[in-house]
């Protein structure tokens, strides 16, 4: 056998230890490789589906709810905060966790919302309340003067009723500058609710002094009593001289018996308070021509009858002491009768002097049957002791 000759080769196996290892896959294992994206894709959209669907039925569910509340709390902040924090806590223990952080996002936004919206509707319908019962107070104000300034030309004296009506005139101003005051450190300084404009404040002001002087010149005349006297009073107002000014010393000084004064300065604010003095009393007239009948035979026994214009009790304890002015305001009728009932009311002013003089003890002398008679039948009177 021959042997081989020159060098023998010899091969060394490398370290396999460095060479990757790849998995054998089946074709299943290859397959689910190609669809992996897909399958992940799908995963996501189911997912994002799944959430959509979800919080597509929340919000119906808390829209709903929180409606209901928006009605119920419309006007009350603190109710409507109470009710949805308690339905937010409830609602959010029952979302998923994965669901939880929107569902809060979602209900802080939507409830706070109705917080805040109630909380503006409580100022508004406060600032409104408020503003309605300020108004009232301004009504009251006016009301309150025109009453105070009736009653004073009530008084049976011509010139003391004149003074009274200027003096509650002057009182009365002296309320529409305390209540202006008020207004503007509520309503309408800076730092204050500011509700109120400076103009409307002032509209406020000038609409109450506008009355007062309407007021006092509608009494006046209607004091005065004699028509033509009245309105040569109101025509010499209208020329600037009028013939019962304000003079009180309180008020002197006062910015609302300036804006007062200053309106009769205005020739567009005078004509418009004469014309409305002028008005006013002409219904006066008016009213009190259609309350009289006029009877071309006046009958003087059927007025002083029990009940009647000229019975007796219409004069006791001062009343009517104007015969002038009551004649005026219940007679229509002619010169003549006119100074016959001026006669019959001197008649009973006297009388009463002599009931005043009989409760005094006094003994009366001098006097005709007739007088006598009368004196008694009206002591009598007073203690529900009449005639038929």
């Amino acid at each position: 056998m021959a042997l081989d000759a020159g060098k023998k080769q010899v091969k060394i196996a490398k370290d396999t230890s460095q060479i990757p290892y790849v998995n054998t896959k089946s074709k299943f294992g290859i397959a689910m490789d190609a669809f992996k994206p897909t399958i992940d894709r799908l995963d996501k959209e189911a997912a994002i589906t799944a959430q959509s669907n979800y919080f597509q039925k929340f919000q119906i569910q808390t829209r709903d709810q929180l409606t209901i509340y928006k009605k119920e709390f419309e006007n009350d902040p603190n109710g409507m905060k109470g009710v949805v924090d308690t339905y937010a806590k409830n609602l959010l223990d029952k979302v998923p966790n994965a669901y939880k952080g929107q569902a809060t996002s979602m209900l802080t936004a939507a409830t706070n919302n109705l917080v805040i919206s109630a909380g503006n509707n409580r100022t508004k319908l406060d600032n409104q309340k408020a503003e309605f019962d300020n108004q009232e107070i301004w009504k009251m104000t006016n009301t309150n003067a025109e009453f105070a300034i009736n009653t004073a030309s009530e008084l049976p004296d011509v010139n003391m009723a004149k003074s009274a009506i200027n003096d509650k005139t002057a009182e009365s101003m002296l309320f529409i500058n305390n209540q202006a005051k008020t207004d503007f450190d509520n309503l309408v300084a800076i730092g204050s609710k500011e509700t109120r404009s400076d103009k409307a404040h002032m509209k406020n002001i000038t609409d109450g002094t506008k009355a007062l002087h309407i007021s006092n010149g509608y009494h006046m005349m209607k004091t005065i009593g004699n028509e033509k006297d009245a309105f040569e009073w109101l025509s010499l107002l209208n020329d600037g001289k009028n013939p019962t000014p304000i003079i009180n010393k309180e008020i002197q000084e006062n910015p609302v018996f300036k804006i007062f004064n200053d309106q009769m300065k205005d020739d567009d604010t005078r004509t418009e308070i004469i014309n409305a003095i002028k008005n006013r009393y002409n219904d006066y007239r008016n009213l009190k021509n259609k309350s009289l009948v006029k009877d071309n035979k006046f009958n003087m026994s059927e007025h002083k009858e029990l009940g009647g214009a000229l019975h007796f009790s219409n004069f006791s304890n001062g009343q009517n002491s104007n015969p002038e002015k009551y004649i005026t305001e219940n007679f229509n009728v002619g010169v003549a009768d006119s100074l016959k009932i001026k006669k019959h009311i001197n008649e009973v002013y006297e009388t009463q002097d002599n009931v005043v003089k009989i409760k005094n003890g006094e003994i009366l002398i001098g006097l005709s049957k007739e007088q006598e008679n009368n004196a008694f039948e009206q002591l009598l009177s007073e203690f529900a002791i009449n005639q038929d």
